[in-house]
């Protein structure tokens, strides 16, 4: 059920790899899922991601981070294909929310993916 599914949150394990000067990253945290039909669904998720970008003005890839470690959210919307298949497009946000010295540009993606469930 929808309110099952909110309150046993899955863990989640990840990684991107930034091409040119892009920022490399491995993130990690909960999400939860909520049916909006049988097929169409919406997850969000909370976390955090350490990185190999710049932090303040010095040598790294991409925006001035801040911190190594930042927090992240995401969100997607998903369509079940079959039990196993699914797609979703999916963006998520990456930043320091102001806990640490130092610039806080942050990171954001935004994408599509494809899904198999095991």
């Amino acid at each position: 059920t929808t309110w099952q599914s909110i309150l046993e949150p899955r863990i989640y394990l990840g990684a991107s790899a930034g091409t040119g000067s892009g920022v490399d990253q491995v993130f990690g945290g909960f999400s939860w899922t909520a049916d909006i039909t049988s097929r169409l669904f919406v997850e969000l998720g909370l976390g955090g991601t350490v990185h190999n970008g710049k932090l303040d003005g010095g040598s790294g890839k991409g925006p001035e981070l801040g911190c190594r470690l930042l927090f992240r959210e995401q969100v997607a919307v998903g369509y079940r294909v079959t039990g196993n298949w699914q797609i979703l497009a999916t963006a998520d946000h990456s930043s320091h929310a102001n806990l640490c010295e130092g610039p806080n540009n942050g990171l954001s993606h935004a994408g599509l993916a494809i899904g198999y469930k095991f």
